[in-house]
Order: C-alpha cells, then structure tokens, then sequence
C-alpha cells in the first residue's frame, strides 16, 4: 500500500466534513437572516425606538 493510499480516507473524511460545515454555517445564515428580519420588523413598531433609547439612558 502506498503512502497516497494512506492518505485518501483522510482526504475524504476531510472533505466530508468540510460539506457538514459548509451546510451548518448555511443553515445559520439563514436563521441569522430570519432573526434580522424580525428584529428589523419589531423595530419598525411605533414607539419601540423611543422606548429602547430611554431605557438605555436611564442605565447610564
């Protein structure tokens, strides 16, 4: 068996866990874009600025 024999499983287990992270870190993307749009719509409601910097003002 040669040492490139050797080598292939690693490669390969490499190469298959690099297309696990490649799909977590898409999953997480797409929640952290879920998340910004709600965040974003909260934000948008009357009054919800306002309240968030008076809070913030009254802890300093």
């Amino acid at each position: 068996m040669s040492e490139r024999d050797d080598e292939q499983p690693v490669a390969d287990a490499i190469e298959a866990q690099t297309h696990v992270l490649d799909d977590r870190m898409r999953e997480q993307t797409e929640e952290l874009r879920r998340i910004a749009d709600l965040l974003y719509e909260i934000a948008q409601r009357p009054g919800v600025i306002g309240r968030a910097r008076q809070r913030e003002e009254a802890t300093r």
